[in-house]
């Protein structure tokens, strides 16, 4: 977003004494705005370099950064910003609105990562809500939260299948189409696994211990996580430091049992670092870790490895002709049931895509498959409450398959 817009609303036009800080010693905004300038280092006299600086750096943590300086200096913000802030808790209200609803038909589902987060934030500090995670406590419930979205008019986009513990996984993305094509879209994250891990150093698992302090615990491992997949910043500190106020000394032993169950010690060791960097560990009370002991590597198929890192590189690295040119030619040779043998992501193609490939000829032999629907060999069908779906683990899907399924 263009930072032409002043940060800080112009003396001839603010109110009287517009701007001057907020006695409120018990609020964490004037702490975020000061740990802004902290993991910056910015002057204190020039307040409109710390949306410039947030915007280049860590643009995620606008929000935050908008509501603490509104709360802290009343007055001092323009209009549009006042607005800004306005649509941002429009969108967490009618994330908040779905997950109600979904909670109310399927019992034990709760929210994870974002808007878990985002309840440990004190009115009137916001946090920005790309999207909504759900985890469903069984199948049974995961299917029964997609059908009611699909009923409200949500659209089924990915469909996502893995093996944990010997059983399907599932990932689910929705979308809700509105009627302003250049707003940012609403989507729902729907999973049947508590943890579904990077796909490489921390494995997947169905359940966690609970938290008594309401996801604090588990909030705290998925920015960790994160730490696995993309570099951390100013938000993942303010983020950690909010989740931490709210641990007990149960939940800091479970907290640190748990970085060492799922083999996150390196990452849970970039967040304090992160934490610290915006001067915050201190307060925070977040408890180090102990070293890993070492770990016997488990024996694995060589193709199974390189095909379950090559996937691996290709959600969290950047684009490699290389890399994708060696995943297409293992993967095309690999059919769906291998590739949940071996632990990777299949990737459900709505079954109507196929047409008349699917169907048997008038002499009643099978239909050829074109070469460039070659990737569908070796399929396997899912029949789900929403659909049926051919797994492919090929590279890709070519458009016009899904271009025909949807048209």
């Amino acid at each position: 977003m263009s930072t032409s817009q002043p940060f800080v609303e112009s003396q001839a036009n603010a109110p009287t004494q517009a701007g001057s800080p907020r006695a409120d010693a018990q609020h964490p905004a004037a702490r975020i705005v000061q740990a802004t300038r902290d993991y910056y280092k910015l002057d204190l006299d020039r307040p409109d370099r710390l949306l410039h600086r947030v915007e280049r750096a860590d643009p995620k943590f606008r929000l935050t950064l908008l509501s603490a300086y509104d709360h802290a200096h009343p007055g001092a913000l323009a209009a549009s910003r006042l607005n800004e802030l306005h649509e941002a808790r429009a969108r967490i209200q009618a994330y908040a609105a779905v997950r109600d609803s979904l909670v109310s038909l399927v019992p034990g589902l709760r929210p994870v990562k974002g808007l878990a987060i985002s309840a440990c934030y004190p009115a009137p500090l916001l946090r920005h809500q790309g999207d909504l995670d759900l985890h469903a406590p069984d199948e049974a419930g995961l299917w029964r939260a997609a059908q009611a979205l699909i009923a409200d008019g949500w659209q089924l986009t990915d469909l996502g299948v893995r093996q944990v513990e010997r059983a399907p996984a599932h990932l689910l993305t929705f979308c809700l189409p509105h009627g302003d094509d250049l707003a940012r879209p609403i989507y729902v994250e729907l999973t049947d696994v508590a943890w579904l891990g990077d796909g490489r150093r921390s494995t997947p698992r169905r359940s966690l211990p609970a938290s008594p302090s309401d996801g604090a615990v588990t909030s705290l491992l998925f920015l960790s996580l994160e730490a696995f997949e993309r570099p951390l910043g100013l938000r993942d500190a303010v983020d950690s430091w909010l989740l931490a106020a709210r641990l007990t000394e149960h939940d800091r032993a479970l907290l640190v049992g748990l970085v060492g169950r799922l083999r996150l010690h390196d990452a849970y060791r970039r967040l304090l670092a992160t934490v610290e960097r915006g001067g915050l560990l201190a307060e925070s009370g977040l408890p180090d870790v102990p070293s890993p002991s070492r770990r016997r590597p488990a024996l694995c198929r060589p193709d199974a490895a390189a095909l379950r890192w090559l996937q691996w590189a290709g959600f969290y690295r950047g684009p490699s002709r290389l890399r994708d040119a060696a995943w297409e030619r293992l993967a095309m040779r690999v059919d769906a049931p291998r590739a949940l043998r071996f632990g990777l992501w299949t990737f459900g193609v709505p079954a109507e895509a196929l047409g008349v490939h699917d169907q048997p000829q008038a002499d009643g032999t099978a239909a050829a498959v074109p070469q460039d629907k070659a990737v569908l060999r070796g399929r396997r069908r899912l029949a789900t409450p929403v659909g049926d779906f051919f797994l492919v683990a090929g590279p890709q899907v070519p458009a016009d398959i899904l271009v025909d399924a949807t048209g």
